[in-house]
């Protein structure tokens, strides 16, 4: 049975005509910072029942909303987990915006001025969390994205394909500016 996706006006029709490029079936891809699973569920359809998809949500609310999506499309290939990731192991606070804007949620705050919810979560690397052949990841973790890709260099070395996030909206509270995401990318 193939994945039934519901694609609403925040999926992006370019990155979607990407996927549709360099995602194949038997595949594995991961979807870090998953949320409600739009790219997981859309990635599933690519990689077919023969490959796997294996997705990465830390807010307890969201991997919820997930796993549901999940259970809904009967997508036994597809594996939830609610952690996040970092380059360290261990536990921190992530912040569960409450309210509309549930993508932002992150381990930095992101706007003071939000209602928000910390979470004490568990943290890993990429490099821990998932083993065997990677093919394809995307990344949009609020600004933790250069933090997992210091914790990701067995991945790296993989050369899997990548979409990322890049905005500086979204790093300014981990206290760098995005294009150090390209550029730690460029040097690998």
């Amino acid at each position: 049975m193939s994945a039934k996706v519901a694609l609403g006006p925040i999926f992006a029709e370019g990155a979607r005509i990407a996927l549709a490029r360099l995602v194949r079936p038997g595949m594995t891809a991961v979807d870090l910072g998953a949320h409600h699973g739009y790219y997981t569920l859309y990635l599933a359809s690519l990689v077919g029942a023969e490959g796997r998809v294996i997705a990465f949500e830390p807010s307890p609310r969201e991997a919820g909303r997930l796993r549901t999506h999940v259970n809904l499309n009967h997508l036994t290939h597809v594996t939830v987990h609610e952690i996040a990731l970092a380059d360290t192991e261990g536990r921190a606070t992530f912040y569960v915006v409450a309210g509309r804007d549930t993508g932002l949620n992150s381990l930095r705050p992101q706007r003071p001025w939000w209602t928000l919810r910390p979470r004490r979560v568990s943290v890993t690397t990429l490099d821990r969390a998932v083993t065997g052949p990677i093919h394809f990841v995307k990344m949009d973790c609020e600004g933790a994205e250069l933090a997992i890709l210091r914790g990701a260099e067995a991945t790296l070395a993989q050369r899997p394909a990548w979409l990322i996030e890049v905005s500086d909206k979204r790093t300014r509270s981990w206290g760098y500016a995005s294009d150090e995401i390209v550029a730690f990318l460029q040097a690998r």
